[in-house]
């Protein structure tokens, strides 16, 4: 079993090395991770072999998300001790009863830790006593002494800086935000982001962070998402709810902006409170049903685009705020929830609290599809009246053409003049072949719960969001940034309008996250392709041992999917090397990391360029190629296609389903005859 150790490289987190151990054998599912850490703590060690402690593998940081200290060598689950482990609950709980002491001194000594470094950094403003810091310090001194229990000391934290925070010590994260240059973001780095409460609370923005947890907490409660106040046996017999309580997690991340000179700017601290809802938690038949939800096409975007320039559309985007909390839930699906750290309750006889789920809430599987009925089913009824007519559109569901009848006085001027905006009219195109004479035309596209809009009157689409923010409640955001995309637009030139889309601060991002790796295989020089030319990977070729789960660990998955967004939204340059990055997805070798590293090279190289979309005087019209050069592992080609219109509005490289090498031209022009259908039926609509 020697070649099954894993030797930790203090990357890694717990859950990911436990998954690592799950490829071999599939003998470690995510209901054993716990397990196998008490197997690591408790089994008996062979003189070579390295003794673990709870030291080693705090429970703390295996519950986390933190990486696991470099030099660990954790073998493979197996032996008697191991199937006694699996087998037998008893002896489960007697080896977990004589570990327990030791991992409440070590989470003593991990909680210790930071409250003695952050109550010697602290230093109070002048003028100003240090009571809070005071009160830290002590507790931190009796909980080394063992003279309080974790929870109780966890307790207090929560509740010294929320009673800092509501007693007037904001003005704190005030200054904090008024510090010039703190918040922004360079190609040097990213602001990390706390892992879990505490470690927000020990930061140098605890009390910002102490305002965000509350406020979405608070959030919530205004929303009706939780009922309160539980207990066991009334979430039993009263309600039903058979099965148990569901844990709460909280995510806490950092929401950035982007300045005038195209930099990052941290806009504010985001809390996110959810459900704990991966498979060791809820079950598909007992606490949800359907979770499919529909995403917008791809290709849908792009075409929006070049509608805007060529009919020369105005633009409106909007959030829905706590999109999920506005959808109810049936009450045969709502589910016992457990508080989450800082806010549990208990009875007066020291009985645990729950809440009860009455609301969907972000990590529930369920909660998507619930949301899209939801917001789908209202759109659908209050715009197919009082002058509103509605159309979902088969080819993309999350695409809605919305028209309002106008007065014929206003038809004439209803494109080029609306209050301030007033707009030339478009150079080749008749806006009366796609929009009916008598009405304003808008498209909402929606991602989840982004609204990305456009429309022949800019009225018209404040209007529609007007009325959906009287249902929810709605924000209007900067439309020139939507999904990591910037799109400028440039109306001045007398050719016509232009729109550029491009993902500098993305690509930047995805360089600083991969940055040693992207060093070291490239340094400072440059490619002059985003893909080796010629180079086919392929399943047939055989990895050395330990080579699929060296790249993995590297993180060839991330990455691949971070490069497929670029892609897809600005770079289709880089199709060709996406579709062949994502054929080794389950099994990445090193020349596949090696390509994947030099696509993201080539795109750091030309991360201010994209794509861009021109008002054009001609119809869509399709390029279409094929190779007679087969993979070795299934004998298939490789096709591509692309449509532009002003732009390229569809753009696809990927392989020949079953066919023969002389039908492969059939076969890709049929391809492409069902693309030009998709943006005939959209233009239709």
């Amino acid at each position: 079993m020697r070649s099954r150790d894993i030797v930790t490289d203090g990357h890694t987190s717990w859950t990911k090395i436990c998954k690592l151990v799950h490829k071999h054998q599939k003998q470690l599912p995510f209901e054993l991770h716990s397990l196998y850490r008490l197997w690591l703590l408790t089994r008996p060690v062979q003189p070579d072999e390295d003794v673990l402690t709870p030291h080693d593998l705090p429970k703390q940081l295996c519950e986390g998300r933190g990486p696991v200290k470099q030099g660990l060598t954790l073998p493979y689950p197996s032996g008697p001790h191991w199937n006694n482990l699996v087998s037998n609950k008893a002896a489960q709980k007697s080896y977990a009863h004589g570990l327990h002491e030791d991992d409440i001194e070590e989470e003593q000594a991990y909680y210790a830790r930071l409250a003695f470094e952050k109550t010697c950094s602290y230093e109070p403003p002048e003028g100003e006593l240090r009571t809070s810091m005071d009160i830290l310090g002590t507790a931190c001194a009796a909980l080394v002494c063992g003279q309080v229990q974790p929870s109780e000391f966890d307790q207090l934290l929560h509740s010294m800086v929320d009673t800092d925070l509501r007693a007037g010590m904001a003005h704190h994260a005030k200054k904090a935000k008024n510090i010039k240059g703190r918040n922004k973001i360079t190609g040097s780095g990213i602001i990390p982001e706390p892992k879990n409460v505490v470690d927000a609370l020990m930061g140098e923005r605890a009390e910002e962070w102490v305002k965000s947890i509350h406020s979405e907490m608070d959030g919530l409660n205004d929303q009706g998402v939780f009922s309160h106040n539980h207990t066991l046996d009334d979430i039993r017999n009263k309600h039903g709810i058979m099965s148990k309580p569901i844990p709460c997690s909280v995510a806490l991340t950092h929401k950035f902006k982007q300045d005038a000179n195209g930099s990052s700017v941290l806009s504010r601290l985001k809390t996110r409170i959810c459900i704990a809802g991966h498979r060791g938690n809820v079950t598909k038949g007992i606490h949800y049903h359907d979770v499919f939800a529909a995403a917008p096409v791809q290709h849908t975007e792009r075409l929006l685009q070049s509608l805007r320039v060529n009919l020369h559309l105005f633009n409106l985007a909007w959030d829905v705020k706590m999109a999920y909390t506005w959808a109810p839930l049936p009450p045969g699906d709502r589910v016992a929830v457990r508080y989450p750290d800082g806010f549990e309750r208990k009875d007066d006889e020291g009985n645990e609290l729950f809440m009860i789920l009455e609301k969907c809430l972000y990590g529930m599987p369920s909660a998507a599809r619930e949301w899209s009925k939801c917001r789908d089913g209202f759109i659908m009824r209050k715009f197919s009246s009082d002058g509103w007519s509605v159309k979902k559109c088969r080819q993309d569901p999350c695409l809605f053409v919305i028209d309002k009848v106008i007065d014929p006085k206003e038809v004439t001027s209803r494109v080029y003049e609306n209050g301030e905006n007033v707009v030339d009219p478009p150079l080749y195109h008749d806006l009366g072949d796609i929009v009916p004479e008598n009405c304003h035309r808008s498209w909402v596209l929606i991602h989840t719960d982004d609204c990305d809009c456009y429309g022949t009157s800019l009225d018209v689409l404040h209007e529609i969001n007007d009325i959906m923010n009287e249902e929810w409640t709605t924000e209007i955001v900067d439309p020139s940034y939507i999904l990591g995309v910037r799109r400028v637009l440039d109306t001045s030139d007398p050719e016509g309008w232009t729109i550029t889309c491009t993902m500098p601060s993305f690509i930047e991002d995805l360089a600083t996250v991969f940055g040693p790796n992207l060093d070291e295989a490239h340094g400072k020089r440059t490619v002059g392709t985003p893909f080796p030319e010629g180079l086919i990977l392929t399943k047939s070729s055989t990895p050395e041992e330990g080579e699929v789960d060296r790249n993995i660990a590297r993180g060839y998955q991330r990455l691949v999917g971070s490069l497929l967004w670029c892609v897809r939204h600005v770079s289709p340059i880089c199709a060709y090397g996406c579709s062949q990055l994502c054929k080794l997805m389950s099994c990445p070798t090193d020349l596949a990391w090696k390509c994947a590293l030099r696509m993201l090279q080539y795109l750091l190289q030309h991360k201010d360029e994209g794509i861009q979309f021109r008002e054009a005087n001609m119809l869509p019209l399709a390029y279409v190629d094929a190779s007679n050069k087969d993979d070795p592992h299934d004998g298939k080609t490789q096709y591509g296609y692309t449509v532009n219109w002003g732009g390229p509005i569809i753009t696809k490289s990927g392989k020949l389903t079953h066919v023969g090498v002389k039908r492969i031209l059939e076969w890709v022009i049929q391809k492409v005859l069902k693309s030009m259908r998709f943006i005939n039926a959209l233009a239709q609509k």
